[in-house]
């Protein structure tokens, strides 16, 4: 189907396929497509996902300015939305970021936002918010090791390492696993 006329689950899958092989470029342009149409409404949940595979792509071509200001959008765009699936894709953009922030030299600032996350995502582990907080804990590892703030970052990696360990979802398994 031609961009535009296909409808937006399948340009969704479409793109998401792209992603699942590395073709990130192809993906680009369908979420990108795709986060034009849906600006808001019941289309939201779709459209901050959208938006989130965006700034991944973005990252994959290494193309780390522009995956932060896609990321930035999202947060400005959906930051203060009450549902649980679209926060979450808030909440992994700015994992996303913190990842660029790092492939940019820019460890400071990736621990800010990481940790700007952390204290603001939900105590509970095994939650829709799971990944996210891992992700930004072991990014803030990653940052302080490079920062060569060694005793900071073994103490952050402890933290992955607890949250991998308490967790008790299929999904944090296979985080831990990886």
């Amino acid at each position: 189907p031609i961009l535009g006329i296909e409808n937006d689950e399948s340009l969704f899958r479409r793109g998401t396929a792209h992603m699942q092989r590395a073709q990130y470029d192809a993906a680009l342009d369908m979420f990108q497509e795709l986060a034009r149409r849906l600006r808001s409404g019941e289309s939201a949940e779709i459209a901050s996902a959208a938006l989130l595979n965006t700034a991944y792509a973005l990252a994959r071509l290494r193309r780390h300015e522009e995956a932060i200001g896609v990321a930035d959008a999202l947060v400005r765009q959906y930051g203060e939305d009450g549902r649980a699936n679209v926060l979450a894709c808030v909440a992994m953009a700015l994992v996303n970021k913190g990842s660029s922030l790092i492939a940019l030299g820019r460890g400071n600032d990736a621990v800010d936002v990481c940790r700007a996350l952390l204290a603001c995502s939900p105590p509970d582990i095994d939650s829709i918010f799971t990944e996210a907080i891992v992700s930004a804990q072991f990014n803030v590892a990653f940052a302080l090791a490079h920062l060569a703030k060694e005793d900071e970052a073994l103490t952050a990696y402890d933290a992955v390492a607890e949250a991998c360990h308490a967790a008790t979802t299929e999904s944090m398994r296979r985080l831990a696993a990886d």
